[in-house]
């Protein structure tokens, strides 16, 4: 598992390095702040990851009520629909429901090869000049932080963003302006060399990207891109 992928979980469900060697589920009760993963702000929130589930919500009843059912479920299975049944039943229970169910992912050590194509860096400073151009790659706050752009020629095929997402990870975007044939293969290769910035450059930062399950073509570009699936589930106030 990527080490900063796992400083940031060990962040956001409180818990030490031993904590993390449990071989059971996590299940924890706190309070969110500023400096978790984006969507582990949520009023409740799973994380499915390296054979097992960690939870969190700031409801203690709630929590010991998950753990009850499902402490020593193996995580691998989590995602079964009977399973997901009766976590939408017992959020309920508490107010909650679930509002979002997608995969998270991360980058893995996994050696792939991209297409070879030449990108234009975008530095902090500059990112305010892609405005109007694409919605998905910048959030045009302060949280942007670098990008990668390709051209062909004066036009703008593609564009790849990374913008603050947790304390140790940032979120790419991207998007692709043309499905011509001669650019099969870019997005794979924008998120694999932005990825590679991110990794090389900050040591204490780790690229994470997400999508739908519905959205298959963003999935098998990260994956091509050598990222890992993980599961994510949040829930919010009825």
């Amino acid at each position: 598992m990527d080490i900063n992928f796992k400083k940031q979980i060990m962040n956001d469900f409180s818990i030490s390095s031993d904590d993390f060697k449990d071989k059971n589920n996590i299940f924890t009760v706190n309070k969110e702040d500023e400096s978790f993963l984006f969507y582990n702000k949520a009023p409740f929130s799973a994380l499915c990851t390296g054979g097992k589930v960690f939870m969190r919500s700031d409801n203690h009843e709630l929590i010991n009520k998950l753990k009850k059912n499902f402490k020593e479920y193996p995580g691998a299975w989590f995602a079964e629909a009977a399973n997901i049944r009766i976590l939408d039943k017992t959020l309920r229970e508490f107010g909650i429901e679930i509002d979002n169910f997608f995969p998270l992912m991360t980058l893995s050590e996994r050696y792939v090869e991209v297409k070879d194509f030449e990108f234009t860096r975008i530095e902090r400073n500059d990112i305010d000049d892609f405005k109007g151009k694409s919605k998905m790659p910048f959030a045009f706050d302060e949280d942007d932080r670098l990008g990668l752009s390709f051209y062909d020629g004066k036009d703008l095929i593609a564009l790849a963003g990374a913008s603050v997402a947790g304390k140790y990870l940032w979120d790419i975007g991207l998007e692709k302006f043309s499905k011509e044939s001669k650019y099969q293969g870019l997005g794979a290769a924008i998120l694999r060399s932005l990825s590679l910035i991110i990794r090389q450059e900050y040591e204490d930062i780790s690229p994470i990207t997400a999508t739908q399950f519905s959205h298959t073509k963003s999935i098998n570009i990260s994956i091509r891109a050598g990222y890992e699936m993980n599961l994510c589930i949040t829930g919010k106030q009825k």
